[in-house]
């Protein structure tokens, strides 16, 4: 019980990460301040932590995606040539 207590109250008082900033930590983009901030709050935060790994599966879909499309664009190109 007191754990669930500390829970809710983290949560109300520590806002949750967007996802563009997650996305942005997920790529190494950020500042190393806001990366910091990240990171301090990831780890005290399931719900976010569930929600940058979900991001991270995300953008290694779009990653393999985009890579294929490469891939199969490239062989028709030869191809043609």
């Amino acid at each position: 019980r007191c754990g669930n207590y500390l829970e809710r109250k983290i949560r109300t008082v520590e806002p949750h990460i967007p996802d563009e900033q997650l996305s942005q930590f997920n790529a190494g983009v950020l500042d190393p301040a806001a990366e910091e901030a990240v990171r301090t709050h990831l780890a005290s935060c399931f719900e976010c932590r569930g929600r940058q790994a979900e991001l991270q599966r995300e953008q290694a879909k779009i990653e393999d995606g985009l890579r294929a499309a490469v891939r199969s664009l490239t062989h028709r190109l030869v191809a043609i040539s």
